[in-house]
């Protein structure tokens, strides 16, 4: 099952972190096209990869999830 972040949640939190988005990917082991694939053309990622991408902002996934989520 996929799971969609809200890109305005993970913006605020990458933003906050002081990350851009190719570093964010890097840091969380992910390529970049697929982070920009699955959250801001709302295909989805894989649960392991959102954990790694909250890992990363040092956050809990619940806290990226999106409101129909």
């Amino acid at each position: 099952q996929m799971v969609f972040l809200d890109p305005v949640l993970l913006d605020r939190a990458r933003i906050q972190a002081g990350l851009s988005l190719g570093d964010l990917a890097s840091k969380s082991d992910l390529n970049y096209r697929t982070l920009k694939k699955g959250v801001f053309l709302q295909g989805g990622l894989l649960p392991s990869n959102a954990k790694a991408i909250a890992d990363t902002l040092g956050c809990d996934v619940l806290e990226l999830l999106a409101p129909w989520d």
